[in-house]
């Protein structure tokens, strides 16, 4: 859309464009159309980018092209829901939502593109993949989340200077949450509400995904209790199989009457399937799941609908991953909190040898950041050095690289309020989340489908990260807050779950079945052979190996997955 000298390409939603609509209206604005891209622009030409960015609620990626001061600026949304990359070298700007695009026109205009071996050995040692602006394209970078590029264009012999970069946006903790614990639990379902009805708020019917976990489960009652009934879409597994959520999932149905589809994921899985799935995917994948969430999405569109609701960012926030626990005890263990950190321990559903080693973490924890910061991050580096070093089934030295620290924020001002609360803002700002909504973005608009993710709302955000650890997590229940704001709302199957499946893939049995013939072929002989990064014979025994588990399969996952991405995309080691 134009307007005078201002030009705007942009893709995502504003939520709250009705409200923008109206003061923009009252201000005398000359809004003439229903679209949330006037609204986007209007506010851009009044009061500035940064402003304009700040007012918006929703996903966005978006480039500004103003003629009157002959800038270019590209800015993403506060937590990365959508995705933008460009390529810049001498006097060539390319911009695109899509590597692949990128790729396209680099070929045409000549220029050679390579692997960035950095990000290629943080990924094979499951370290950080969404490092800073850094892609598995060494020529390709992201525009971070909440940032705003700005490209000024001036005359030969450099017409394209090198972009500023400017932060819109920092997560903080709300500043003025409530302190009595049922009133926090009351605001904490006001804005998880609010978020979701601005989400539901659209042009076409909506659905949602439904896993059987705590967080779209959540969403599909909580749905229901405002008064939609959604159409549902799942993956499930082999009856049996420890992946499987059917159960989890049939809970939710019987308790709303919502209807539901379900896809097997593992009748798509075929050669031709997974070679197209990793072009899809732009860059290498972490895991087989990602696979099954693009089939739920195919299933999506083939019955119709272009917009479902996603549980994304709840992990992150809400303390769902297993990793939280650790974080807790050493906060314990750093207030002098023992007999709160012996009753949590206690409380949690582990084997013994797993609090042992949650206990030990913590106390490491705890020890490094009481440590002077250079030292802790000494150690911490020496500790990634070694991960480096003791990659399962691979040989990352033959990479050519060094053992990369880790990046992100290592110490934050989060750890002051806790510890825990710095662990949840490095995933809610680092590799974890950015990587899981890449992949979802690529997946649901590969095939038309866009995925809004009221968890991602950021009053949402803000509150949890204001909550009292103790409260966020407690008596060995991940997602308390979750569970307890909505106990009325949940069926009990769901809301007392002590178990976490996350989105979850029979990964070895794919790899010993549907793509058995592709990852024999497609290792043998390969590039990560030639150059010394993987012993294709090894790597089959070990995937053939009654004792395989996860890191074998995740190693070939990624094996099988990088090989086949440096051929899609005509690169060389």
């Amino acid at each position: 859309m134009r307007r005078g000298a201002l030009a705007l390409s942009w893709n995502g939603e504003v939520y709250n464009h009705r409200v923008l609509r109206q003061q923009l209206l009252s201000d005398g604005a000359p809004i003439t159309t229903d679209s949330d891209t006037e609204v986007l622009l209007t506010l851009i030409e009044r009061h500035g980018p940064v402003a304009a960015l700040t007012a918006v609620e929703g996903p966005l990626a978006m480039i500004l092209w103003n003629g009157r001061e002959q800038t270019l600026q590209l800015a993403r949304d506060r937590f990365g829901k959508k995705q933008l990359y460009y390529l810049q070298q001498r006097e060539i700007l390319l911009i695109a939502s899509e590597p692949k695009a990128i790729v396209v026109g680099a070929q045409r205009l000549g220029l050679h593109l390579s692997v960035d071996r950095g990000t290629l050995a943080r990924y094979l040692a499951d370290a950080e993949q969404e490092a800073a602006d850094a892609t598995f394209f060494a020529q390709l970078r992201r525009v971070a989340p909440a940032e705003l590029l700005t490209f000024r264009l001036s005359q030969a012999p450099h017409p394209i200077q090198r972009p500023e970069r400017q932060r819109y946006y920092e997560l903080r903790p709300d500043p003025a949450p409530p302190r009595d614990r049922g009133a926090f639990l009351e605001e904490f379902r006001r804005r998880l509400s609010r978020a979701l009805t601005l989400r539901l708020d659209c042009e076409v019917p909506v659905g949602a995904l439904l896993s059987g976990g705590m967080d779209s489960s959540s969403l599909v009652c909580l749905a229901h209790r405002l008064g939609q009934r959604l159409p549902t879409f799942s993956a499930v597994h082999q009856p049996g199989d420890p992946c499987d959520e059917s159960a989890y999932i049939q809970a939710v149905i019987e308790a709303t009457q919502c209807d539901n589809q379900r896809v097997v994921p593992e009748t798509k899985l075929t050669s031709d399937a997974f070679l197209h799935f990793v072009y899809q995917q732009d860059e290498p994948t972490g895991g087989a799941s990602v696979f099954a969430q693009a089939c739920v999405f195919r299933l999506i569109r083939a019955h119709g609908l272009k917009v479902v609701i996603s549980g994304q960012g709840a992990d992150e926030a809400l303390t769902g991953y297993g990793g939280s626990l650790p974080w807790l005890l050493a906060e314990h263990l750093r207030r002098g909190k023992l007999q709160t950190l012996r009753h949590e321990l206690a409380s949690h559903p582990q084997t013994a040898s797993h609090r042992l080693r949650s206990i030990a973490k913590a106390g490491w924890l705890a020890l490094r950041h009481a440590l002077p910061s250079p030292v802790s991050s000494a150690l911490l580096g020496i500790k990634w050095q070694r991960a480096f070093r003791n990659a399962p089934l691979f040989r990352l030295e033959s990479l050519g690289v060094p053992p990369l620290a880790p990046s992100g924020p290592l110490v934050d001002e989060f750890e002051d309020r806790s510890l825990l609360h710095g662990y949840l803002y490095r995933l809610l700002s680092g590799s974890s989340l950015l990587a899981i909504l890449r992949t979802e973005d690529r997946s649901s608009m590969a095939i038309g489908v866009e995925a809004r993710a009221p968890f991602l709302d950021h009053h949402l955000v803000e509150l949890c990260m204001a909550c009292p650890p103790e409260w966020l997590l407690h008596d060995g229940r991940t997602k308390a807050l979750l569970r307890d704001s909505l106990g009325d709302v949940l069926p009990p199957a769901i809301r007392d779950r002590r178990d976490k499946i996350g989105f979850a893939a029979p990964e070895l049995r794919y790899l010993r079945g549907p793509l058995h013939t592709l990852l024999r072929d497609t290792l043998t002989g390969s590039q990560l052979a030639d150059c010394g990064l993987v012993d294709e014979t090894a790597l089959l025994t070990a995937i053939a190996s009654p004792e395989a588990g996860p890191p074998v399969s995740h190693a070939a996952w990624k094996a099988l997955s990088v090989e086949l991405w440096l051929a899609a995309f005509g690169l060389t080691l």
